[in-house]
């Protein structure tokens, strides 16, 4: 959630672009620029920006991870059925339909 302090006007934002750019550095919070009193911009520093991609990176790679063990521990319960001559009664569309669901349900926790 943002601030109220880091809520100003873009016409107060250029009246005092080097006071709001020394506030960017020094909090590393963003400030959020409104017009006509509704948010239009977010303003923020760029190390605080590259912060935020690297973790939103790091987060990518995680879901990837558990996306792909999830499939391999599919696949690995579903030769060993086989091997035992277990065999399901589903569609393929229902077995992927409820691999998405279990794989969506781990991204989520």
């Amino acid at each position: 959630m943002v601030s109220l302090q880091n809520i100003q006007s873009l016409t107060d934002f250029r009246h005092s672009a080097k006071k709001y750019v020394e506030q960017l550095q020094t909090t590393q919070a963003p400030l959020v620029l409104t017009v006509n009193g509704k948010a239009v911009v977010v303003v923020e520093a760029a190390e605080a920006y590259e912060a935020y991609q690297a973790r939103i990176r790091e987060l990518e790679a995680e879901v990837m991870a558990l996306k792909l063990q999830t499939l391999k521990d599919a696949v690995a319960i579903g030769a060993q059925q086989a091997e035992q001559g277990q065999f399901s009664d589903r569609s393929f569309d229902e077995i992927i339909a409820a691999a998405q669901s279990a794989v969506s349900s781990q991204s989520a926790s």
